[in-house]
C-alpha cells in the first residue's frame, strides 16, 4: 500500500491479508521534512538529500523501517512529516519468514548507495540462507519512473512499487520504487542496479529476508530396535543445527539429544517409551516432523521381576493415552473422566 501528500502527516493502510508474524517494509521519500517517525516502527537505514539549487532540487530525507506485524495491528500506520513537505511512502508485506531471532534479515542491511544519474544502485549483500527474498529499494529526489531491475544474483527482481508525488504550490517531486525476488542459493547478490527516467539524487538498498524454514523430515533412524539407552541416529533433512532447540520423542517418552547438525540427530532412547512414530519438533520455529514407523524397545537380557500390584484407580477409564504430562521423563497415564480430565502420575524411580 502507499500515499503521497503535503501535509503533516502520512497515513498508509496496512496491506491486505497481513497476518501476525509477517514483515512489513517501509519505504520513504520526502522534501523539505525531517525525518518521518510512528510508534512500532525500527529505521534500517536513512539519508539526505543534497539540495540542487540550479536544478530546482530541495533537501529532504531518504528511509526505509521494518515491522514484525503483531497478533492486533491497525488498519492504518500514520507517520509525521513537516506541514509542506512532499512526501510519499509504502507499506511492502512478506509472509512466510523467519522472525525467531532478533531481527528477520539473512544480511545485514549495508549502507545505502547514493548517486546523482540516471541509474540508481545498491550496495551488495551475502546472504546466509537458500530462498532469502532479496528487495531492492530506491528513494528519489525527483519524479522518476523505474525499469530494468538487475542483479548480479537474482539477474533479474521484479517490480512491486513504482510511486511519487508532486508539491503542486512549489513543483517539489520525490518517487520511490522497489523489487524482489528469491534467492535459492546463498552468496552475494553483487551490486543491484535500476534505470531511471531522468538524472537525480538516489538512494539505493538491499535487503534480504530469512525464510521461515519447513518442517523438519525424517527419512531413517538406525538402529531400528533396540533397548532403553540404545544410541539411535535419526537421519533428515530440516533439523536444527543448535542441539539444545531440537525436541524428540519416542512416542510419549523425551530422548536426550546429543548430537545435531542439520541433517543429523544422535538421540539416547528414553525410560518410557511406547510404540510410537519417532517425533523431531524444531523448537525454535515450532514446526514437527515424524518418522514413518515406531522404534521397537525391546528388553535387556536377564531374568524380569516385578513388584506387588499397586491399586492407582478405582473404575473404568477409558481413551486412555500415555504421555509425560510433568515433563519429569517418566510416562503418566491421561484419561477423561466425568467431564473432567483424569491424570495417573508416574511416581517410579525409573
Amino acid at each position: 500500500t502507499k500515499a503521497g501528500g503535503t501535509g503533516t502527516t502520512l497515513i498508509i493502510n496496512k496491506p491486505t491479508g497481513v497476518v501476525q508474524g509477517d514483515v512489513m517494509i517501509f519505504t520513504f521519500s520526502g522534501l523539505r521534512t525531517s525525518y518521518p517517525s510512528s510508534p512500532g516502527w525500527t529505521v534500517i537505514k536513512q539519508g539526505q538529500y543534497t539540495p540542487d539549487f540550479v536544478n530546482g532540487l530541495a533537501d529532504g530525507v531518504a528511509i526505509a523501517f521494518y515491522k514484525v506485524a503483531g497478533a492486533a495491528e491497525p488498519a492504518n500506520y500514520t507517520f509525521s512529516v513537516t506541514a509542506g513537505a512532499a512526501a510519499v511512502g509504502a507499506i511492502m508485506a512478506f509472509s512466510g519468514v523467519d522472525v525467531t531471532w532478533p531481527t528477520p534479515f539473512d544480511a545485514v542491511p549495508p549502507e545505502l548507495y547514493k548517486v546523482f544519474a540516471n541509474v540508481a544502485h545498491a550496495n551488495s549483500i551475502t546472504t546466509a540462507n537458500s530462498d532469502a527474498a532479496v528487495l531492492m529499494l530506491v528513494m528519489s529526489q525527483a519524479t522518476r519512473s523505474y525499469s530494468s531491475w538487475s542483479a548480479t544474483s537474482p539477474s533479474s527482481l521484479a517490480e512491486i512499487l513504482d510511486a511519487n508525488v508532486t508539491n503542486s504550490a512549489n513543483n517539489d517531486q520525490t518517487s520511490i520504487g522497489g523489487a524482489w525476488a528469491l534467492k535459492p542459493v546463498p552468496g552475494a547478490t553483487g551490486t543491484g542496479n535500476v534505470s531511471m527516467r531522468g538524472i537525480s539524487e538516489t538512494y539505493g538498498l538491499f535487503l534480504a529476508l530469512r525464510r521461515n524454514p519447513p518442517p523438519p523430515t525424517i527419512t531413517s533412524f538406525s538402529p531400528s530396535s533396540g533397548p532403553v539407552g540404545t544410541s539411535v541416529t535419526i537421519t533428515g533433512t530440516n533439523f536444527n543445527s543448535d542441539i539444545t532447540q531440537n525436541s524428540v520423542y519416542f512416542g510419549a517418552a523425551k530422548a536426550i539429544v546429543t548430537a545435531a547438525t542439520s541433517t543429523s540427530l544422535t538421540v539416547t532412547v528414553p525410560p518410557g517409551s511406547t510404540y510410537e512414530n519417532i517425533s523431531v519438533c524444531d523448537t525454535r520455529h515450532n514446526t514437527t516432523g515424524f518418522s514413518s514407523r515406531p522404534f521397537i524397545v525391546t528388553l535387556d537380557e536377564g531374568a524380569i521381576t516385578f513388584n506387588p500390584k499397586t491399586k492407582v484407580y478405582e473404575g473404568f477409564p477409558y481413551g486412555i493415552t500415555a504421555a509425560d504430562v510433568d515433563g519429569d521423563g517418566l510416562t503418566d497415564l491421561v484419561s477423561p473422566s466425568g467431564g473432567n480430565l483424569l491424570i495417573l502420575p508416574n511416581s517410579s524411580s525409573n
